[in-house]
This record gives structure tokens, sequence and C-alpha cells, in this order.
């Protein structure tokens, strides 16, 4: 089956054209058709009102005779009389036969009246007097087609005759006309139908000729213009000519050609600033990386450091509450020997065994005191540690920054308590001294005194007057070592919650710097997505300027070197072969084509190309070690591929500046 939309517009206006043609000419055959059967029929009309009117005559005659005018006899003579002598068209007539057949009246033929017409046929064989008379026995009245002969002609011709039958005497009227005539009228119509039909065919022919060359010009002008714009050429511009709906579809279409050409330039200006976007941010997660990996390296040290000092303040706590212990001992032992030395007040009888007892206890006593001059000395040590590591700490926190500044206070409150700590033991220190003294001399006096009565009396009152001061004084020592080791254990909390927040600052930076690469890892992506976008418009030719196409071949650069930045980091490996040179890329297509004509004038145009050229070799040669596996080269030609692209980039801003200034 014949499907339209496979035909071509040329061809759909001509079948257009033939079915009008064929149309005309099934229009004209009907007509035709339609004339014949009119003229037929009309011709038997007008044939058949003639018998009617024989007919009146006969009736007028019979019923003459059926008044009693005439007789029946003479009404037939006179009605054969007066029918025979009628005539129409100059020489057609009317003759009579009864239903036999027999032939009553011809006024052409007498010799047929009276004679037997059963057996008369025509040309075809046809016995046309009995067909008459079977017509009116069916029908009382009809037509009948036969030839008969015609004056004037060789051969009998179509004849149509209508009959009636009289049946009040049997009779059968009838008349004929001739059909020749017929078909020469038809003939001579349907010439004239011919010619009318010739001379609109020809006026059609020629319109149709004139509107479907213009359709088809027209058609065939726009069909490969829009081929051109389907094939990504933006440049095209359709004449639009006139205001048909051609000119109008010209004109909508330069339009959508001009808009699309906006469309893709503004698309292409998006891609640049994308592209410089990208490798803003690039940069930036690189930056912040590196700054993160760092700060996350220092962060580690200085909780390791905070926690060493921690451990170090747990043993100082530690070691305050053992001399805490030990100065309540001491006190304890201080107020046994005051009571001992009452005791001996009391009784002097006792004084001997009170003095030796006294003076065993005064050996314990400076052994005590000496234990505890021990103790303080550590304390003296510790804080003179605790003091550098304040110090140190303050370093570490002001190293630190921002970060460290609440550190660098606690580490302050340290050394100050440090220091405190070592006055207060250097007070113990002289007290314990003075003890160890007037130990040394009670212990003279007592050996004295074992033979001075009198005198011990008075050495023990010294004595436990002495002890009084020694309570006091280990008393107040026990409260400074308890205030201390206070000191200490929340030094102790503050230095550990120090070191929690340092390693949770430090997992944050390996968060941060996480975080980072993540970051550069989506920039690479973008990178590949701003790359499709650019390939999936690269098929089109836009009405671009040169300094637009320098933006465009910045960006081809920025986006080919980020691809394979993504595939030294690990990313997708790029295929060698499918690599573009210096002469396929979008920039050394433009180079050495538009570039040449209205950038050549410019002094970094001529330089560009050499760095041009060795960057897309260097990135083969990157590319295949990556892929490769040998990281140290390609990491090395990277290094120097981005150098190259700093020094391109340059160029084609120069290019652009320069080309500038010259278009001015």
């Amino acid at each position: 089956m014949l499907s339209l939309n496979n035909l071509k517009v040329r061809k759909k206006l001509w079948l257009i054209i033939g079915s009008a043609l064929a149309g005309i000419v099934v229009i004209i055959a009907m007509s035709l058709f339609m004339l014949k059967t009119d003229l037929k029929d009309e011709k038997a009309l007008k044939t058949r009102h003639l018998v009617e009117t024989a007919y009146s005559t006969l009736d007028y005659y019979y019923r003459l005779a059926a008044s009693g005018k005439i007789s029946q006899e003479e009404a037939k003579a006179a009605a054969i009389a007066v029918i025979k002598t009628m005539r129409y068209e100059d020489k057609e007539y009317f003759w009579i036969n009864d239903m036999h057949p027999t032939m009553v009246m011809h006024p052409y033929k007498p010799e047929l009246d009276g004679k037997d017409l059963s057996g008369f046929k025509d040309n075809e064989g046809k016995k046309l007097f009995v067909e008459f008379v079977e017509t009116v026995k069916a029908k009382k009245a009809g037509f009948v087609y036969y030839l008969w002969p015609k004056p004037g002609f060789d051969k009998p011709v179509l004849k149509v005759s209508y009959v009636k039958g009289f049946e009040p005497w049997g009779w059968i009227i009838g008349s004929g006309i001739y059909l020749d005539d017929l078909d020469a009228l038809f003939w001579s119509k349907s010439r004239q139908y011919a010619l009318v039909a010739f001379a609109v065919f020809l006026m059609i022919l020629a319109m149709s000729w004139i509107v479907a060359k213009n359709i088809t010009r027209n058609l065939t002008d726009l069909t490969d213009k829009i081929g051109l714009i389907s094939d990504g050429d933006l440049r095209i511009s359709i004449e639009a000519k006139g205001n048909d709906e051609f000119g109008m579809l010209a004109r909508d279409i330069n339009k959508m050609a001009v808009s699309l050409n906006e469309m893709i330039n503004q698309i292409f200006d998006s891609i640049n600033n994308v592209v410089q976007v990208v490798d803003t941010v690039k940069t930036k997660s690189e930056q912040t990386a590196g700054a993160a990996q760092k700060q996350s390296m220092q962060a580690t040290g200085i909780a390791t450091a905070a926690e060493e000092m921690s451990h170090t303040i747990n043993d100082m706590a530690r070691n305050a509450a053992t001399a805490a212990d030990t100065s309540a001992d001491a006190m304890k032992t201080a107020a046994s020997g005051k009571q001992v030395a009452d005791g001996a007040v009391e009784t002097i009888d006792r004084v001997f065994r009170a003095t030796v007892d006294l003076e065993q206890m005064i050996e314990k006593l400076s052994s005590s005191v000496s234990e505890i001059g021990d103790i303080v000395t550590v304390i003296n040590d510790i804080a003179d540690q605790t003091n550098l590591l304040a110090l140190n700490a303050s370093i570490e926190a002001a190293r630190a920054g921002e970060h460290g500044r609440g550190f660098a206070v606690v580490a302050d409150e340290v050394r100050k308590l440090a220091e405190r700590t070592i006055r207060a033991t250097a007070e113990i220190s002289k007290k314990i001294g003075a003890v160890q003294k007037e130990s040394e001399q009670t212990t003279n006096s007592m050996a004295e005194a074992s033979g001075e009565v009198t005198m011990a009396t008075d050495y023990i009152k010294q004595v436990g007057s002495t002890l009084n001061h020694i309570v006091d004084a280990v008393q107040n020592a026990r409260d400074q070592i308890t205030q201390i080791a206070t000191a200490i254990e929340q030094q102790s909390a503050t230095t550990e919650e120090l070191a929690q927040n340092f390693e949770q600052t430090s997992a944050a930076a390996v968060q941060m710097e996480k975080m980072s690469e993540e970051v550069t890892q989506a920039v690479y992506r973008l990178s590949h997505i701003d790359e499709e976008i650019r390939n999936s418009t690269s098929g089109f030719k836009t009405v671009v300027s040169a300094l637009q196409m320098l933006d465009m071949a910045k960006t081809d650069h920025r986006i080919f070197v980020n691809k394979l930045g993504d595939c030294m980091n690990g990313g997708k490996k790029m295929d060698v072969s499918q690599m573009p040179d210096h002469h396929t890329c979008r920039f050394g297509k433009w180079y050495e084509t538009e570039g040449r004509q209205t950038c050549a004038n410019s002094k970094s145009y001529k330089t560009v190309a050499v760095p041009h050229e060795k960057i897309h070799a260097l990135a083969k040669e990157a590319a295949a070690a990556c892929n490769s596996g040998d990281k140290a080269k390609s990491q090395r030609l990277y290094t120097e591929i981005e150098a190259l692209s700093d020094e391109i980039s340059r160029l084609l801003d120069d290019i652009k500046n320069e080309s500038s200034n010259l278009m001015k």
C-alpha cells in the first residue's frame, strides 16, 4: 500500500494534480453520459407526447362513433385519414397496426397495409412488430429500440418508437424518431467538453507547475538549511522571501537559529565560568587538605605531650597524698611527745625513764623529720618539674595558636601553683631544719639531764613547748600538702580534658582532611560533567568571536588538565590512543584556521604553539606512565604539565588582550 509519508512533497503535489485531473475527466465522462441519456430521454419523451396527440385523435373519432354521430367504420376511416397526414420534423410520421400484428396504416409504405408483420425483423433479427404487441400487452404503452432504414443512409440506423394500444379498436399507434443525430450532437458536445477540459487541464497544469516549483524550491532550500542546522551549524541564515508560510517559516527558523546560537554561547560562557570555579575550589580544597593534615599532626603531638604531663601530674598527686599521710604521722608523733613532756613535769620521779623514753622518741622524731625533709625535697623536685612542664606546655600552646589559648591559661595556673609549692616546701624545709637542730640540742640536753634532775624539768618543759610548735608546723605542712594534692588533682583533670580536646581536634583535622579529599574528588567529577557538557555541545558551530573562542580554548585546556589530574589521583584511566594532539583538539583546529585569520598578528599567538604542542606530548606520556603504574614518573610529568598549563593560560590571556587592542 502506498504510504504518503514516504513520498516527497513534489510527488505529493503531482499526485494532487493528477487526482484533480482524473476527477475532471471522470466528471466530464459522467456529464457526457448524463447528456447522452438526457438527449435520448428527451427524444423518447417527445415521441411519447406526439403519440399521445395521435392517440387523442383516435379517441376523438371513437367517441363520435360511440355517440352515434358516425359509424365505427366511418370513425376508423376518418381517424386513419387524419393520422396518415400528421407529420412532425418534416418527415416523421405515425403508423397503426393491430394486435396480430397486421399493418393497418403506414403513410410512407402503403404496400404494408393489411400485411402480417409478425415475421418482420430488423438487421439485428429483432421482430420489432411482435415486440410492439408484447410491450402493449405488458404495459399498455412503452418504448422499443430497433434498427430501421432511413432515407439517405445505406444502413439502418437506431430508432426509438413509442407505441400505445387503443383497446376499443384493438389497434396500436406508434411513432419513432431516429437517434443518429443524437450521436452527432453527443460527439459535438463531447468535443466541446474535451476542449474546455483540455484548456482547464493546461491552466491547472501551468498553475500547478508554478506552485509546485515554488513550494519544492522553498522546501528544498529550507530542508537543506535545516539539515545544516541539525548538524550543528547555527551560523546559517535563510533568506525569507515573501509573506507566505515559507517566508514566515524561514524567519522563525532564523529566530530559532539565533536563539540557539545565543543559548549555546551562553552555555559555553557558563562552562568557562564553571571551570574557573572548579579550578579555584580544587586549589582551595588541596590547600585545606594540606593545612588539615598539618594541624592533625600538631594536635596529635600536643595531645601526646598533654597525656604524658597528665601521667606526671597523677604521679605528683599520689606523692602529695603520701606526703600528707606522713605529715599526719609526724603530727601524731609530736602530740605523743608533748604528752610525755607533760607527764615528766607532773611526775619528777619518772623523769629518768621519761627522759630515756623521750630521748628515744626524739630520735624517732629526728628520723621522721628527716623523712619529712626527704619528702619535702621530693615535693620540691616535683614542683620544679611541674614548673618546667608548665613552661613547655605554655610554649606548645603558643604554637597551637587560637586552639591552644585555653591550655596556655591552664599551664600558667599550673606554673603558679608549682611556684607556690616551691615556696611552701622551702618554708617546710626551713622549719624541719630548725626541728632537726632542736632535736639535736634536746638530745644533748637529755644527756646532761641524766645527772641534773632540776635542769631536766626545765628542759622537758622547753621540749613540750617546742613539740607544740612542731605540731603546729606539721599541721600547716599537712594542710599545704593537702592543698597541693588537691590542686594537682584538679590540674590532672584539666590536663586530661585538654588532652581529650586535642584528640578531638586531631580527629576533626583528620575528618577535615578526608572531607577535603572528597571535595577534590567531587571537583574532578564536576570536571568530567563539565567535559561531557562541552562534548555534547561541541558539534555546534556558532557565530562566536575570537575572544570567546579563546575563553573556550582555555576552558578546554583546564578540563583536559583536570581530567589528567584525576587520573594521577587514582581516578578513571585515560586511553592514550583517544587523547587529542595539538592539531586535533578544539584550540588546535581553531589555531590553524580562524585563529590564523584573526590573531596572527598577536605575538603571544605565535609563542603559544610550542608549549601547546609540548603539553599534549607530556600528557600522553604521563597518562601512559599512570596506566602502567609508574606513579613517580607520572607525578613528575604532571608537575611539569601544571607549569606548562599556567604558561598556556597566561599566553591565552595575552592573546585575548593583544587581539582586543588590535580590534580597536
